[in-house]
């Protein structure tokens, strides 16, 4: 964690922080994709 929460994080920090965020987005839309595959098939 910073030691000071309103000092601006840097980009490397930030770049981290999106691609976390971009891969709990994939995983989700994966996951539902699988739900509702799994609702619809025969």
């Amino acid at each position: 964690m910073l030691s000071d929460p309103l000092a601006p994080e840097t980009a490397e920090h930030a770049a981290k922080r999106i691609q976390a965020s971009n891969i709990a987005l994939a995983v989700n839309a994966a996951t539902l994709a699988v739900l509702v595959a799994a609702t619809i098939a025969p």
